[in-house]
């Protein structure tokens, strides 16, 4: 726009050289008034010049100035928009912002601190505290979330350098988290103090709020109520436990339940040293497919039934109905030991070693320790409570607390492993207590077996050769290949030993010497009536005049120790310790 200065305004001969020098034009040289300190000049337009006062903008002014199709004001809401006519908030954009720097977010109670919102170099949106360190929350270009973390794995990635909680997921009511596939949801939720495991709805696997685990897998319940599964108590431990009985883990398996090879289930505070467990083979061999199957108890193992005693075989025919509710099926040999408490007749309530097998129940009452044919020889005690330790050196002893017992047969049992006794035994064979024979029915008491009458020593009989040794009314193999019933007694010595029946009711220091002739053992014949000194025997162990043997020879017999341990000696290699038992009319 040009604005002239029209004719007049500037008066005639007003302006020459030296009226147009630095300074020179004066309000004189102007036609219009003084004006006052402050006002403008301003032209009217039609070539009038004053001086004036210039107003402030209003926001009217400025409303008339921007407001336009991409920025308008909105001065009574005080509001900007970019991009929209209708700002709803005091910044209003429509339509991309792009930000080079950082998005600075603070409240207005708080001006000190402040969340920083920036794109990374690396392309990632990253939310930052202050800008002090590491983002705390970044959003990589791939779609990763990282909350403490800036380079996240995941989809979502947390991770916390203290000792804490990184996450928590709450609810007013019960609270579940999903995980998805393409085929099916599962779920991990807090459902009444419970922590449940479900998939696609239905429930799995669930943790009370005692600590109970529970894995189910079959859908009928009924009848499946646990005993104190909703009482609170103590069920962790404390001055209560004792008297709790909670199930921390109950089973209900529509299938199999399977376990590694060589492992087990072990229940208690228990080592491999005192196991107490159902396992497979022994703790060397975990990772070990050993096909046997151990129950192992530090005490009594029980199998009860309400049926009464449980039997040891099945005969029943294949499909059909037990008469008893359970029983120990066995393809080959079977047996067990076991140690429990029983009232004896002179030594009150005694913890005593059992073995149960085919041949019956049998009480141990006497022990040989290894090598048995050499501590038969030496000089022993008795001792009420015998040791029931399955060591091969346990010491050599009698029991002092079955003295006045009643045994309806005697066994003499060697083995090198107490626990697998019916697959290690070395010499094994039963003497009837029947001293009148077979047909008899007045069986000695314990403490006059060996002695007869007497008071000390054994008997000496014509039967025998005039030796000195005891009667018995037959005898049997333990391994069930010879019966006897021919056989009377056995003579033991050339001349009478120390044997005080006493001792077998009184606990007595050095009590028992059967070797006083050099002739301590214990024999039998699988066919002959008497198996004897200077004479013949299927199997046993020790010595007969200073020749030692330790064997079991059937179908053969020898004579004198089968040579003993030198110059073709038979069996003679056997060096268990041996076990002498009773059996009980239980």
């Amino acid at each position: 726009m040009t604005t002239k200065i029209k004719s007049g305004v500037i008066a005639a001969g007003a302006i020459d050289a030296n009226a147009l020098s630095d300074n020179s034009i004066t309000i004189a040289h102007l036609n219009c008034s003084d004006g006052t300190n402050g006002q403008v000049l301003t032209t009217d337009g039609s070539g009038t010049l004053s001086f004036s006062t210039i107003s402030g903008y209003t926001d009217s002014d400025v409303e008339t100035y921007l407001n336009t199709s991409e920025i308008y004001t909105d001065a009574t809401n005080n509001r900007l928009g970019i991009g929209t006519s209708s700002p709803t908030v005091p910044l209003h954009v429509s339509g991309e912002a792009y930000i080079d720097s950082y998005l600075s977010l603070r409240t207005t109670d708080d001006q000190a601190n402040r969340w920083l919102l920036y794109s990374h170099t690396n392309d990632s949106l990253e939310f930052n505290y202050n800008g002090a360190g590491n983002a705390e929350v970044v959003i990589d270009s791939s779609g990763n979330v990282g909350i403490g973390i800036t380079n996240p794995s995941t989809r979502t990635h947390i991770y916390s350098s203290a000792n804490s909680t990184p996450l928590i997921v709450e609810s007013i009511a019960n609270t579940y988290v999903g995980i998805k596939n393409t085929t099916q949801t599962a779920y991990i939720g807090a459902v009444t103090s419970n922590m449940y495991f479900e998939n696609n709805g239905a429930e799995r696997m669930r943790i009370s709020q005692y600590g109970a685990l529970h894995i189910d897998t079959v859908s009928d319940y009924t009848g499946k109520q646990w005993l104190n599964e909703n009482t609170a108590g103590s069920p962790l431990g404390g001055s209560n436990a004792s008297v709790n009985t909670y199930q921390k883990l109950r089973l209900w398996v529509a299938g199999d339940v399977n376990l590694s090879q060589g492992r087990g289930i072990h229940f208690g505070d228990v080592t491999d040293a005192a196991p107490l467990c159902i396992r497979e083979g022994s703790p060397s061999e975990h990772g070990v497919d050993k096909d046997t199957l151990e129950i192992l108890g530090r005490r009594q193992i029980t199998l009860g039934s309400s049926y009464g005693r449980i039997p040891t075989g099945d005969t029943s025919a294949a499909g059909t109905a037990r008469s008893v509710a359970f029983y120990i099926k066995k393809t080959g040999q079977m047996g067990g030991t076991w140690e429990e408490v029983i009232t004896t007749p002179n030594g009150g309530d005694q913890t005593c070693r059992i073995f149960e097998d085919w041949t019956g129940r049998w009480v141990m009452v006497g022990r040989f320790a290894a090598d048995a044919r050499a501590s038969i020889q030496g000089t022993w005690s008795s001792v009420s409570g015998l040791s029931t330790a399955v060591a091969q050196s346990t010491a050599t002893a009698f029991s002092a607390d079955w003295g006045d017992i009643y045994p309806s047969e005697v066994r003499i049992m060697g083995c090198t492993d107490v626990e697998e006794y019916m697959d290690t035994r070395t010499i094994d064979f039963i003497y009837g207590n029947r001293p009148s024979g077979v047909h008899s029915y007045t069986p000695r008491q314990w403490k006059h077996f060996f002695a007869g009458q007497n008071a000390d020593g054994m008997t000496q009989n014509a039967l025998w050769a005039n030796k000195w040794g005891f009667a018995v009314g037959y005898a049997y193999d333990g391994k069930g290949r010879w019966y006897n019933p021919n056989m009377l007694g056995m003579g033991m010595s050339d001349g009478n030993v120390t044997n005080p029946i006493a001792a077998y009711s009184t606990a007595t220091a050095n009590a028992f010497n059967w070797n006083t002739a050099a002739d301590a053992k214990l024999i039998a014949t699988h066919y002959r009536t008497v198996a004897q000194q200077d004479a013949y025997e299927t199997t046993g162990f020790g010595v007969d005049d200073n020749v030692n043997g330790f064997f079991d020879s059937y179908p053969t017999e020898y004579a004198n120790m089968g040579g003993g341990t030198t110059g073709g000696g038979v069996h003679a290699a056997f060096t268990s310790a041996v076990f002498i038992l009773l059996k009980l009319h239980w």
